[in-house]
């Protein structure tokens, strides 16, 4: 957009698409190259999160040809070298730019400045304006002339005073503030009424109702509820807490909102909506974010309160477009989805349908992470379950009842399954009401994870077999990676019915697991039946007791 590439152009959001169906143009055609690993590395812009493609590269002899092409342009007036650094620029005559009216991108990195150049004002045609890393501004006034101004990034700047001029950009669509220290005055961002990316990083309290010079910080959020054109939010709080009022956005299409000190440790992924909070409780979440949560794929929390079922009191609706839940330190939660008591409509709708990754750790009464019966189409999508520290956790799926069932699938597309420091953990399925194992019931106890790659468990004391012979042939036929750790009460791993279906199995892991008496059960397959079943090909086999020196 500030360059000017493909004309008018009515919004950020049609830019980006153009931007993303050329770039895909041109790899297509190897004029542009994908990276190499580890170029990614940097989080990518909001507006390029899904994609990942923030970087490409360019071979050498295409970079020539350019050059060459674009030195004999008319219009091409100077070639800038890479990382050049500007030297004593305050010396410079302040009339430095007075002769580069055209100028419609200026980039500046690095420089230590106290105020801008007042020759600035010289850029009539300038779009594009970044400052990053130039330290202490005292004065930035200037930035209120360029009237055509339509993107403004001052990243990891001091700015002792953010100025009213800025009022005077009404064409401006992006303003990015992040790790800038800013005071910031009332009502400028709201008179920014074609704004439609904002991006910044709050260290003062945003909810208090009086502050630093008369009030500034009163109602700071509301403030952006008046930008009718915002749509990509990108917000870092850095003190925990939620005002009492709905601060939603109505046509936020792309937000990552984090709010508290502690950054989360998850919650980073290829995703356009993004929520992470720390040290808030749920009723004030629902107040504040009910819009968001009913759209949001990410969703961080940390140290949880007041809110004991997961589901039924922060969205009846069930999560639909969530991807990654992450929850930590809750010491009330007991269920994540509790059907024994929501008022399901008939037939039931699902719950987390787009659900692909969830991480429980730290949550002191956590008893199940679904009590009841699961409505069609839950968790399918499921791809990995990580379990941590959560010392009531007796079972993952609990449904009490007294009918008989046979095998479920309950995660049907789960690849990734790991259960650690779960000192009460029982089963995983389980239809029983007394807080032991079902007699003669396996650890999975017959249900189905077709698409199970890799197991960890890590300790579980209560286990005596992970499978057997009740559990379906095949049910884990995917197996890849099998981690067995402190489980001191195992007795067999893989019970004679299941050699056939875990042929797959390339890598075997058991540690301290003293009662152990056979791995793979073979005692009850006779040679008739034994033909062509043979123990898996394993490429990796470490079994170890060391606490007791073997």
């Amino acid at each position: 957009m500030g360059l000017d590439l493909f004309g008018y152009i009515h919004s950020l959001e049609q830019t980006r698409n153009k931007l993303l169906t050329r770039v895909e143009i041109l790899k297509a055609s190897s004029l542009l190259l994908e990276v190499e690993d580890g170029r990614n590395c940097e989080a990518p812009s909001l507006f390029f999160m899904e994609e990942g493609n923030r970087f490409v590269r360019m071979h050498d002899v295409v970079r020539d040809v350019a050059k060459t092409i674009a030195s004999k342009d008319p219009h091409h007036r100077f070639a800038v070298k890479e990382d050049v650094r500007l030297q004593e620029w305050e010396k410079r005559d302040d009339t430095f730019f007075k002769e580069m009216k055209e100028v419609g991108v200026l980039s500046l990195f690095r420089i230590d400045l106290t105020q801008l150049p007042s020759s600035l004002h010289f850029f009539s045609n300038l779009r594009t304006l970044c400052l990053h890393r130039c330290r202490t501004f005292k004065d930035i006034t200037i930035l209120g002339e360029p009237k055509k101004l339509q993107i403004l990034s001052l990243v990891d700047c001091e700015i002792l005073v953010f100025p009213k001029e800025i009022m005077q950009l009404t064409d401006l669509r992006m303003l990015n503030l992040m790790d800038s220290t800013i005071l910031d005055p009332r009502n400028v961002k709201s008179s920014l009424s074609r704004l439609e990316y904002l991006c910044m990083r709050i260290s003062f309290d945003p909810w208090e109702s009086g502050g630093v010079d008369g009030g500034r910080r009163n109602g700071w959020l509301s403030e952006l509820k008046h930008l009718s054109c915002l749509r990509a939010l990108q917000l870092q709080i850095l003190r925990s807490g939620l005002p009492s009022e709905d601060v939603s956005f109505e046509n936020l299409t792309r937000y990552d909102i984090s709010i508290g000190y502690r950054p989360c440790q998850y919650g980073e992924t290829k995703t356009s909506r993004r929520l992470k909070l720390y040290k808030i409780k749920g009723p004030d979440m629902v107040k504040c974010f009910s819009k968001l949560l009913k759209t949001t794929e990410v969703l961080a929390l940390d140290r949880l309160g007041d809110t004991k079922h997961f589901v039924y009191e922060l969205d009846c609706d069930g999560f639909l477009q969530l991807k990654y839940l992450y929850i930590s330190r809750s010491d009330v939660m007991q269920y994540i989805m509790n059907t024994m008591e929501m008022e399901w409509v008939d037939p039931p709708h699902s719950a987390f349908p787009l659900l692909e990754e969830l991480r429980l750790a730290f949550l002191l009464n956590l008893e199940a992470v679904c009590h009841g019966p699961i409505p069609m189409g839950c968790f399918a999508n499921l791809r990995v379950l990580i379990i941590e520290e959560c010392n009531s956790l007796k079972y993952i799926i609990w449904l009490p009842t007294t009918q008989a069932r046979e095998s479920v699938q309950v995660f049907p597309q789960l690849v990734s399954l790991k259960l650690e420091r779960l000192p009460n953990l029982i089963n995983f399925y389980s239809t029983g009401t007394s807080g032991s194992q079902e007699p003669g019931s396996s650890f999975f106890n017959q249900v189905a994870l077709p698409e199970l790659e890799s197991l960890h468990l890590n300790p579980m004391d209560n286990v005596r077999t992970v499978w057997d012979n009740q559990d379906p042939v095949g049910s884990s036929s995917k197996l890849k990676d099998l981690y067995l750790k402190g489980c001191e009460n195992l007795l067999i791993v893989f019970p004679s019915n299941f050699l056939e279906g875990i042929q797959s199995l390339q890598t075997l892991n058991i540690e301290d697991c003293c009662s152990l008496k056979e791995i793979f059960e073979m005692g009850e397959i006779n040679r008739a039946e034994s033909d062509g079943i043979a123990v898996p090909p394993l490429r990796n086999v470490f079994i170890t007791w060391s606490k007791y020196g073997v």
